[in-house]
């Protein structure tokens, strides 16, 4: 009877594949003059091999994970709170002589969830005035917004920002998602890129002992535990 050996959910496991396929592209002039087996091609061919256990076993979505692996989150959330605050700014001054109104906008749209401005907010906090601002910009508000003279590119980004991180949070959640039953050469396949995965691992952390960044790369369970956490901008390889 064949059993996974690996600690890890089934989507987790392969999206991990992938970041470290993406890692030893880049890392691949270095890596090569001690690997002679490691070349474009062969990466070419395991990021095919763990997008084939995507859609073909686990049945995911391609797409979606490409738009996962590559998001920024901390590149999105700074955009995002600039451009809240740009938001709340035009709010108080068209509304300086009406505090009801200006009031209503900034607690409607989530300005008044925490006391700090958008820039001084966590992550977390923002994400949950992202979510705020979404749900309660209707189409009146924002008329009234855009009539003030807010530029409707402004409440539109803002939106998209929050559209987005709710896709990629919807994608995470899935990755964590039980395994599923399948039969034994699915397994087979499962287990024999993971331990393919890990090898590279080995090889390449030792490699780049001496280098704590590129290491790191390399290590399959940091890899993991960013995966859960929406760290997405740190998975990039530098």
């Amino acid at each position: 009877m064949i059993t996974r050996n690996y600690p890890y959910n089934d989507a987790l496991m392969l999206a991990g594949g992938k970041v470290i396929a993406a890692s030893l592209r880049c890392c691949i002039k270095e890596l090569s003059e001690i690997r002679s087996l490691w070349t474009r091609g062969y990466i070419t061919d395991l990021d095919s091999r763990l997008d084939n256990a995507f859609s073909g076993i686990l049945g995911v979505e391609l797409p979606s994970i490409y738009r996962f692996l590559k998001f920024d989150i901390y590149e999105s959330l700074q955009h995002a709170a600039f451009d809240l605050s740009c938001l709340k700014i035009q709010i108080e001054v068209d509304n300086q002589d009406n505090v009801e109104k200006k009031n209503e906008f900034l607690s409607a749209l989530g300005f008044t969830m925490f006391q700090q401005r958008p820039n001084m907010l966590s992550e977390e906090e923002l994400i949950r005035v992202l979510e705020h601002f979404a749900v309660n910009l209707s189409p009146s508000r924002r008329s009234e917004l855009v009539a003030n003279g807010v530029n409707p590119f402004l409440l539109d980004k803002l939106a998209q920002q929050a559209a987005l991180l709710n896709e990629m949070g919807q994608v995470q959640a899935m990755l964590m998602l039980p395994n599923k039953k399948m039969k034994e050469p699915e397994i087979a396949v499962l287990c024999s890129l993971y331990n393919e995965v890990e090898g590279i691992c080995t090889i390449a952390s030792t490699f780049f002992e001496k280098k704590a960044k590129k290491r790191e790369l390399f290590i399959f369970s940091s890899v993991i535990n960013r995966l859960k956490g929406l760290s997405v901008g740190e998975l990039r390889a530098v």
